[in-house]
């Protein structure tokens, strides 16, 4: 039952000791995606189980484990020294992915389904309301995701946004591009996954 709302790791913990410590990493690769239905449409619970599942396949393939979901939204980690490596190769394999299989999620056809967001750094996950089982990710590095993710929306789909440090932490960083930050987001870059790098 604790997998069905908290992540594996967490909750093997909790199922094993009986209390959730909280958890801070001095680095961590924070992915945040975010499907893509339109502005004007409504995808199904049906459609967000189905996006949910796939993306988390994909994830976990590539290091990263999903700590929360709201609304149209994933947020997975990854503790591993490529995280920033593996969230790319992640983003490339799930748009891929929708797109050659647009018709499962309920997408309507012909066009790409979803942004993502990678930053990294320090980060703390715990249980913020232990009683309800509400499980939260802290940190700079969990607020410049915030506003990293806040500038994307108004990118299209199909769009990988990387703060410097996740930029700088990656082995083959070809393609991104730099975009000037504005005071309220900070300087960051953007590859965009429907062009030939």
């Amino acid at each position: 039952a604790l997998l069905a709302v908290l992540p594996p790791c967490a909750a093997e913990l909790l199922a094993e000791k009986g209390e959730l410590a909280s958890l801070t990493v001095e680095r961590a690769t924070m992915l945040l995606v975010e499907f893509d239905w339109g502005r004007a449409e409504s995808p199904s619970l049906g459609d967000l189980t189905d996006a949910f599942q796939v993306c988390d396949m994909i994830l976990t393939r590539h290091g990263f484990e999903v700590v929360k979901t709201f609304g149209r939204r994933v947020l997975a980690i990854s503790l591993a020294e490529d995280g920033p490596d593996g969230a790319v190769a992640a983003a490339r394999e799930i748009d891929n992915f929708f797109v050659d299989h647009l018709t499962l999620v309920g997408i309507p056809g012909g066009r790409r389904s979803a942004r993502m967001v990678m930053h990294c750094g320090p980060m703390t996950l715990g249980l913020v309301q232990p009683e309800r089982l509400n499980l939260e990710v802290l940190g700079e590095t969990a607020d410049g995701l915030a506003a990293l993710a806040a500038a994307a929306e108004n990118l299209p789909p199909a769009t990988v946004v990387a703060s410097m440090a996740a930029q700088r932490s990656l082995h083959d960083a070809t393609g991104f591009v730099l975009a000037s930050g504005d005071g309220r987001v900070p300087l960051h870059y953007v590859l965009r996954l429907d062009t030939k790098a």
